[in-house]
Formats: C-alpha cells, structure tokens, sequence
C-alpha cells in the first residue's frame, strides 16, 4: 500500500476568500503611487493575469521602467502581507 506523503490545498479561492485582501491591496498600491484607484471591477480583472500587465493598462501613460515596475510590485506585496488579515476562511 502507498503511503501519502504530501497534501496539496488550492487555498486561494477555494479555502480562503483572498478577494478583499487583493482589493484592498491594489487599492493600497495605487494610494501609495499618488494614482486613482481603478474601480472594483477593474481590480477583479487583475486577479488570475500577470501583475506587470495588469498594472500596465491602468498606468500606460507613466511609461513604467523596470525601477518603477519593481517599485510598484514591492508596494504591491508588502500591502498583501500588511492586509492578509482581512482573509475570510
């Protein structure tokens, strides 16, 4: 008989509700790049896609170098540490 030695979880949106968290922390984002916040809509399409592209269509005007790329991801994970207490099981 085999024994099982891992479990896999798909946590995220199965056995945890993330969508508040990743709301607020792209909304969080935007705040800190002095950018309005695109509406919730919006930020539920950038659930599932790269977060570059995602990113990139709500700010094509600001030409975003790699420096700036990098600095807006780094907003954007540590506002998802920050937030994580808002997931819902």
């Amino acid at each position: 008989m085999t024994s099982i030695t891992s479990i896999f979880f798909d946590l995220d949106g199965t056995l945890v509700d993330s969508s508040i968290g990743i709301h607020n922390a792209f909304t969080h984002t935007f705040k800190e790049l002095g950018v309005p916040s695109p509406d919730a809509k919006t930020i539920r399409g950038f659930m599932g896609p790269p977060l570059e592209s995602s990113f990139a269509t709500c700010l094509p005007k600001h030409q975003i170098s790699e420096t700036a790329r990098y600095t807006v991801l780094t907003i954007r994970r540590k506002a998802s540490m920050k937030l994580s207490s808002s997931l819902r099981l």
